[in-house]
Order: C-alpha cells, then sequence, then structure tokens
C-alpha cells in the first residue's frame, strides 16, 4: 500500500472532503496531503509512526523529506510522545534522511532527545553532533552542551566548526556545583569567545571555581588573543595581564605554546617583550614553566629585536642550563656567542664555548669562528686563545677533506669554508655586516 494512503486512511472528519488522489502518483506529497498525515499524527500517533517506520521500510517513502519529518518530530515532542519521536529519529538515522538534528532540537524536547542521542552517538554524524552542540550553545544550555561534547571529544572537529578549548572549558566548569555561579563563568567563555574582552577577568573566574582548568583557559585566550588582526596592541596587552593573573594564582604550564605565541607576536609587531619577560622569568622561578627552548629562544629573539641584549642573554641562559648542554646545535651556541658578544659578558661566553669544544656533535662554522674573533677583540685575556684556535682551525682542516672540490684551470682546489672578513654574515636567514661593537649591525633575527 503506498505510504500516503496508508497514513491517510480513517482521515479526521474536516479532511473527509479534500481531494488526495494525486498522493499516490506524485513524487512528493502536496501541501494539503501533508497536513492530512500531520492529522493522523495528532489523532493517532502510535498507528501512525508505526505505519510510518513500515512503510519505509517496505520501500514507499520517497515521499519523506526532512521538512516533513522535522514537522512530525515537533508535534510529537511537543505532546509528549517521546517514544514515537525517538522512532521516527531512529528511522531518519537508518534512512539515511538529511535530518537537521540541531533544528530539531528545542528547549521543550532537549531532555527527551539527549537519551536518544547519547544511545546512537556512535551512528551520528560527527557533523550532525556539532550542530546539536551548537544549539545547545545557542540556547545557553550548557549542561546539555557538555553532555553532548563527551560524546565526541575524542573525534576530530575542525576549529572553525567548534572549538574543543571552548567545550572543554564549559565542561570543567559544568563541575561547579553553585549553579549561579557557575553559569556566570560559562557566560563569560561565551563572551569572550564572542568580543575577544574581558581575559584576565575570565582566567580569574575559571581559577576561582575550577583552578586546574586554569592554564587551559590561559593557553585558549592568549592563542585567540594574539590571532586578532586588529588592536594588535591591546590584545598583546590583554596577554601580559593574563600571564600576570596566571602568575599570581601559581598556575603551572606544562606546555609553552601560548608562551611561543605570545612572545612571536611582540617581536613581529616591535613591541616591548621586557614586562612578559620579567613575568616568564618569575614563572622559571617558581618553577610554574620549563626553560623549553621555544618559549625562552622565541623571549630571547623578542628581546634581541628589542634591543635587549642583556634580557636576552638571561633568557637564553635559562634554556642552555635546562638542556644541561645536551641536544644542543651550532645555531643555538653561535646565538649564545653573538649574545656574549653584544654584552661583552665574557664569563658566560668562556662557558659556553668549553661546552662546545668538549661535545663532538657541534661542528663550528664560519658564523662560529667570526663570534669567536670578536669575542677576542675584547677578552682574549680571559679565553683560552690557543684551544680555541686549535679547535677551529681542526675543524675546518677536517671540514676541507670533506668539502667537494671546483675544477679550476689549474687543476682542483678545495672550497672555502671560512667567510672572508667583509663578507656579509648570515645567520637564521638574516645577512648582518659582523663589525665589533655594533650591535643595530649584528642581529640574528
Amino acid at each position: 500500500m503506498n505510504l500516503w494512503r496508508a497514513l491517510q486512511t480513517q482521515p479526521p472528519r474536516r479532511f473527509f472532503y479534500q481531494q488526495v488522489a494525486t498522493a499516490s502518483t506524485a513524487p512528493a506529497a502536496s501541501a494539503t496531503t501533508t497536513d492530512a498525515i500531520l492529522e493522523r499524527f495528532k489523532v493517532n500517533p502510535s498507528q501512525a509512526t508505526q505505519e510510518l517506520v513500515q512503510a519505509k521500510k517496505a520501500g514507499d517513502g520517497s515521499a519523506l523529506t526532512p521538512a516533513f519529518l522535522a514537522r512530525v518530530l515537533s508535534m510529537l515532542f511537543q505532546a509528549r510522545h517521546t517514544k514515537e519521536a525517538t522512532a521516527v529519529l531512529r528511522l531518519s538515522l537508518d534512512e539515511s534522511i538529511n535530518l537537521d538534528y540541531g533544528k530539531v532540537i528545542k528547549g521543550y524536547n532537549l531532555d527527551a532527545m539527549a537519551p536518544w542521542v547519547e544511545a546512537n552517538a556512535a551512528s551520528i554524524p560527527t557533523t550532525q553532533h556539532i550542530a546539536i552542540i551548537r544549539k545547545c550553545l545557542a540556547m545557553k544550555k550548557y549542561s546539555h552542551a557538555a553532555r553532548f561534547f563527551r560524546l565526541v571529544d575524542t573525534r576530530h572537529i575542525n576549529a572553525d566548526a567548534l572549538s574543543k578549548d571552548v567545550m572543554r572549558l564549559l565542561t570543567l566548569v559544568e563541575a561547579c556545583p553553585d549553579v549561579a555561579r557557575r553559569r556566570n563563568v560559562q557566560d563569560k567563555i561565551m563572551t569572550f569567545l564572542a568580543t575577544g574582552d574581558g581575559g584576565p577577568a575570565l582566567v580569574a573566574a575559571i581559577h576561582a571555581v575550577r583552578p586546574d582548568a586554569t592554564a587551559l583557559s590561559v593557553r585558549w585566550t592568549t592563542n585567540k588573543l594574539c590571532r586578532k588582526k586588529d588592536d594588535v596592541a591591546s590584545c598583546l596587552s590583554q596577554v601580559n595581564a593574563i600571564f600576570a593573573a596566571a602568575l599570581a594564582r601559581k598556575v603551572r604550564f606544562d606546555e609553552s605554546m601560548s608562551i611561543t605565541v605570545a612572545f612571536s607576536q611582540t617581536r613581529q609587531q616591535g613591541l616591548d617583550p621586557a614586562p612578559l619577560v620579567h613575568i616568564l622569568l618569575a614563572m622559571k622561578g617558581l618553577g610554574l614553566v620549563d626553560a623549553a627552548e621555544p618559549s625562552f629562544m622565541s623571549a630571547t629573539h623578542a628581546c634581541q629585536r628589542a634591543g635587549h641584549w642583556d634580557l636576552a642573554l638571561v633568557c637564553y641562559e635559562e634554556m642552555w642550563t635546562a638542556k644541561q648542554q645536551s641536544g644542543m646545535t651550532t645555531r643555538l651556541y653561535n646565538n649564545g656567542l653573538f649574545l656574549c658578544h653584544q654584552t661583552r659578558n665574557t664569563p658566560v661566553a668562556k662557558k659556553l664555548l668549553d661546552a662546545m669544544m668538549a661535545d663532538a656533535t657541534i661542528v663550528p662554522d664560519d658564523a662560529t669562528a667570526r663570534w669567536i674573533r670578536h669575542l677576542l677583540t675584547h677578552s682574549a685575556s680571559q679565553l683560552d686563545v690557543a684551544a680555541m684556535t686549535k679547535y677551529i682551525l681542526h675543524v675546518q682542516v677536517a671540514e676541507r677533506k670533506k668539502a667537494p672540490t671546483t675544477q679550476g684551470a689549474k687543476g682542483p682546489t678545495p672550497k672555502k669554508s671560512v667567510v672572508q672578513k667583509d663578507e656579509p654574515l648570515k645567520i637564521e636567514g638574516t645577512t648582518a655586516k659582523a663589525t665589533d661593537g655594533d650591535a643595530s649591525s649584528c642581529s640574528i633575527m
């Protein structure tokens, strides 16, 4: 029997005289026919639902559309026919009917739909889960949003569609027993998501209700602020205040990406990194951060860009000490020698050179030789000139033996391995003239 005829059996009296002959031949139901079918759901929802499901399984459901099912579900949920509504939801899932669950969910049916969503989480596409969660957020139903997010937390989700950091913060705050306080913090999270304002106050509010979520809140707020393209100076001022708030509350950071990003933006915008550097060093002193290479070298480069040579060397030393001379590279050592030359810090230069010469994995290059030569111009009496000269020459000879040769008119000649005195010096992608005592011309940025 045709689906639409089955559903129109014994129609209500006011539809008795309506013409429905075209329903058996048309691929989609007319508005009048659809209204008649919906009326059937009002009269006997259980039987109408059963006939709908059976007809679809029999292959007679071509006239079903997402819009029609959405109207059926709205009617069933409003009449509190939850069993029948979930049967229709199951039908849409089994038959791959493109029904937008985010549009189906309303405030009045959220509690009724939640168990069905949880029971069928594995079968529901991620895009549908996202639509459901976003609808809950739009209605400020944070508890339901957190409940649904737990079902897909481990799935890949495009950050443009739904921020996992935001959802994890909302979910963590959900554990606060004080409903009013919890709701206030969750509202602050959503406000910051929309406007980017009030970052420090948000971090403080989250720490007050869920201290173990503070580090995540700092990471999320700083990364969001650092991605903004307008009013960058104000955003970075907020970033400094956020890290200051974290320091005041002694928040421990197990990752350094947010700090690295903040210093990178500070350097790119030509802003003074000193306030944030002092916060970073204070956090390191309290054991709240590790002197990881990404964050501390990012701070070092920002200080170099601003001409804070002494502060740059302090950051560099923290990184070098934390590495305990393992995992160092020629590039990192050259950076340190450059800073020692700029600051005339011979004791640190001696420590770096001793460690460098003792490390068989380090091969000095042209830049190493040049910075050593500049160090000797003002610190020769405190450095082992003979040992350094022997070290550089020994490595250069070994490198020449391995270097490819070029065929000249008089036969093969080895390629040069040391730059000449007046050649431009290239370090980290920037060309600079190495002139003694000229900080502006000796940059590794």
